[in-house]
């Protein structure tokens, strides 16, 4: 199909960063053209095996008969608004199952002990050359200006507060997933969902506790009326550190950032505010006896940061 249409080059290699499944899928069918093995033979054979992951295999629930079925396998779930309860993802989006043959992307099964080994392997060179592995975890294209992370061969690379950091999400129709390690505290997260909680976001409150930082546990949040008037003073441009607007439209609070729809900001005084689509985030204002805004702070999966207003000119 590449070869009859010929789409354009978007831009050339380590100008900019731009996720492809379908490159990873490209390669896969590469290893398979090259070993003469199927994709699953090959990573059990030279990756899986050697590594002692006994419980990590290409798979798909979709494929396959029945006596090649994983046992104990978390099928992936997702929250239904209609239904108000979690359904199998294959029944919200079909291409969970059309696409389930596609390898190189995605489609493996593992649990976090074998990705603790595999994370420990990585560590240790066992199954890359120090060079290799180099190349690898090289900050070879800016993904992300306002936290400053970079994009390597399949992985992120950055540095925050705990330190530097490699990192990599997954994310299909019913699952979040995220392994970090934080290199100079030689320090492993793994976190695995199958319906769809904020992985990321857990993975960065287990680090925090885990360095004795503070967490905020979350809680059942209540929301209260409140006079609109005092709306008003709490809105503005904040950044975070990429910009946010908190407006007040029709006497409620929202969010708004670019490319996504609003949030709602629910009240639960007269000023902390919770977001509306059930995440574990909030924002927390500091008001001087004349109501205006001394400071904010989002508090996000249990991590408070400071959002600084950017002042008006007039």
């Amino acid at each position: 199909m590449l070869a009859y249409k010929k789409p354009a080059v978007f831009f050339k290699p380590g100008e900019k960063y731009r996720y492809c499944n379908t490159a990873y899928a490209m390669l896969a069918s590469i290893i398979e053209k090259v070993s003469g093995q199927s994709f699953k033979d090959f990573m059990s054979a030279r990756i899986f095996g050697p590594l002692h992951l006994q419980h990590t295999e290409v798979y798909n629930p979709y494929i396959g008969h029945q006596s090649d079925k994983v046992r104990d396998y978390a099928a992936g779930f997702m929250y239904s608004d209609s239904l108000k309860t979690y359904v199998p993802a294959v029944r919200v989006y079909p291409l969970v199952h059309y696409l389930a043959g596609i390898v190189g992307d995605g489609g493996i099964s593992s649990t976090t002990g074998d990705l603790l080994k595999w994370g420990r392997a990585l560590k240790n060179h066992k199954l890359l050359s120090k060079s290799d592995q180099g190349d690898m975890l090289s900050a070879h294209v800016l993904m992300d200006t306002a936290a400053k992370i970079y994009y390597g061969y399949g992985v992120s690379t950055g540095k925050n507060e705990l330190g530097s950091y490699i990192v990599h999400e997954g994310i299909w129709p019913g699952y979040r997933t995220c392994l970090t390690r934080y290199v100079e505290r030689d320090v492993t997260v793994i976190v695995l969902s199958n319906n769809e909680s904020n992985a990321v976001g857990t993975s960065r409150a287990l680090s925090y506790i885990m360095a004795g930082k503070e967490v905020i546990p979350p809680y059942r949040h209540k929301e209260i009326a409140i006079d609109p008037q005092k709306l008003t003073p709490l809105t503005g441009t904040y950044l975070s550190p990429a910009p946010v607007m908190i407006i007040a439209v029709n006497g409620k609070l929202y969010r708004r950032r670019l490319g996504v729809p609003d949030i709602e900001l629910k009240p639960e005084s007269n000023t902390k505010f919770f977001y509306a689509d059930s995440s574990d985030r909030q924002v927390e204002f500091t008001i001087d006896p004349y109501g205006n805004v001394l400071k904010a702070c989002l508090i996000a999966n249990g991590i408070r940061s400071d959002l600084v207003k950017q002042k008006t000119k007039v």
